[in-house]
């Protein structure tokens, strides 16, 4: 999914307009990212969480109810 694709379905969902909904997608990722930079780990209650490993690389864990609807729908 593109980012156009995300701020549409946002947009769908909320009532934003087109333009609120990219703008606050980017400002998410813009404290998400600026969050990892620093050091920081971003825990999303039943998304997941975002870190960096001892190298620096960013690593998503993703929250237990996301893996088990993941594991549902490739069951289908």
């Amino acid at each position: 999914m593109r980012k156009s694709e995300l701020a549409s379905r946002i947009s769908k969902k909320t009532g934003l307009s087109m333009k609120d909904a990219v703008i606050a997608i980017e400002a998410t990722f813009e404290v998400i990212a600026s969050a990892l930079i620093q050091g920081d780990e971003v825990s999303i209650a039943n998304f997941g969480t975002l870190k960096t490993d001892s190298k620096a690389m960013p690593v998503f864990k993703p929250a237990k109810p996301l893996l088990r609807e993941t594991k549902n729908k490739l069951k289908e």
